[in-house]
């Protein structure tokens, strides 16, 4: 039967998802996602992730000014909160706030969602705008606690407060945390519009080992369709099996060649080595910021200079990314859920001195900006720099 489907998916090219509950799959079903995606539901935040999931399917195919996007995440462990209000029913309540940004590109149709174990213990949700309006009056639907605002919001930052009743459970398969998000759709042309798209370097149908390549983390963040983004802080977060901490890598657009190649390009990418010993689906998500104020777009040249692109002659001109002209970006956020990679083989342990120990198989990465920082006149002192490698390639000491 599987073969039968496997053979119609490769015929016919079928873009098919899979949703799985469960990190451990089958390989064979994975292979099934050749033209289409994996994702995997973190335990605990089930409807979260579905909703990340469901909002990456959707934003498959559709122009970037019909996209919608996740602008704003964060997570409260209630068990962390010391921060307690008296509640209507007398109960002594947890009391959480935070603000969020409105971009003035991503303002139609805004969503802010607080997401709870239990809807019920929600006592409190209120959002205020930068304007200082109130809006006090969530809906409790679908087991969430949310504010719809139809059209164009208000751009600028909001705030947040809510208060929620203390949740005693023995289930241990139960977090109790709550998440607050914000989505919205675009609200200008799609050329203007900041474009997040995230992959991995694994073939679906063959896995990746973690005795052999490493795998590549890949993310292209562009403004419209082509034109990239510099100098963002992009983070993802892989979530493994038999492991409930995610592993964090950040990942670079420097061009050193480890492994991202053109400086500049939009394009970042990073070394993930952070595998357990259980094989299956390591789920990945992807946060960009524009970086404190640091992210960019490049301009063919500068405006104020007085040459023109006749004085470079035919052809092409290749510029550095340093010396580009560049122009800051608005103020963006961007949270997206990418496809799943799944591990056929994990990392394998042996036994030194009666301690078991992980078998190390990646090495440094090459030192490749070596340069002479100082020296000193008719001696043989000078000064050195380079950045040092990680264990793992870039990853650790």
């Amino acid at each position: 039967m599987l073969q039968e489907v496997a053979f119609t998916i490769e015929e016919k090219a079928l873009p098919l998802y899979l949703v799985a509950f469960e990190p451990k799959m089958n390989q064979d079903a994975v292979a099934l996602t050749k033209y289409g995606a994996s994702y995997v539901v973190n335990q605990g935040f089930v409807l979260q992730n579905l909703a990340d999931i469901f909002m990456e399917i959707l934003n498959k195919g559709r122009d970037l000014n019909m996209r919608i996007e996740k602008a704003y995440q964060r997570t409260f462990a209630l068990d962390n909160q010391r921060h307690e209000v008296a509640t209507s029913g007398g109960k002594r309540g947890i009391a959480i706030s935070g603000n969020f940004v409105v971009e003035d590109n991503l303002r139609s149709n805004v969503w802010v969602i607080l997401t709870s174990p239990y809807k019920e213990d929600v006592e409190l949700f209120e959002i205020t705008s930068p304007s200082g309006q109130r809006k006090h009056f969530p809906q409790f639907e679908n087991g969430i606690v949310y504010f719809y605002i139809d059209g164009l919001s208000e751009a600028g930052i909001w705030s947040y407060k809510a208060s929620l009743y203390p949740v005693v459970t023995s289930s241990a398969s139960t977090v109790n945390e709550v998440t607050v998000e914000v989505i919205a759709q675009p609200t200008s042309l799609k050329e203007d519009t900041i474009n997040v798209e995230a992959w991995t370097s694994v073939d679906t149908t063959i896995g990746a080992s973690a005795l052999h390549k490493p795998v590549i983390l890949y993310a292209r963040v562009t403004k419209g369709q082509d034109l990239p983004v510099m100098n963002s802080k992009v983070v993802a977060m892989v979530q493994r099996p038999d492991s409930s901490i995610p592993f964090e890598v950040t990942l670079s657009d420097e061009g050193t060649g480890y492994p991202d190649i053109t400086s500049g390009d939009g394009i970042y990418s990073a070394y993930f080595t952070g595998y357990t010993s259980a094989k299956g689906l390591y789920s990945l998500d992807v946060q960009v910021t524009h970086n404190e104020g640091s992210a960019s777009t490049p301009n063919l040249l500068d405006p104020s200079s007085s040459n023109d692109i006749e004085s470079y002659g035919e052809g092409s001109v290749y510029v550095q990314a340093g010396e580009m002209y560049t122009t800051p970006t608005a103020q963006f956020s961007r949270y997206i859920k990418a496809p799943a990679f799944y591990v056929t083989q994990g990392v394998q342990y042996f036994v030194v001195n009666g301690q078991p120990e992980m078998d190390d198989v990646f090495p440094p990465s090459r030192t490749t900006d070596l340069s002479v920082l100082d020296f000193v006149n008719n001696t043989l002192y000078a000064t050195l720099r380079w950045s040092a490698p990680g264990g793992d390639f870039n990853q650790g000491m």
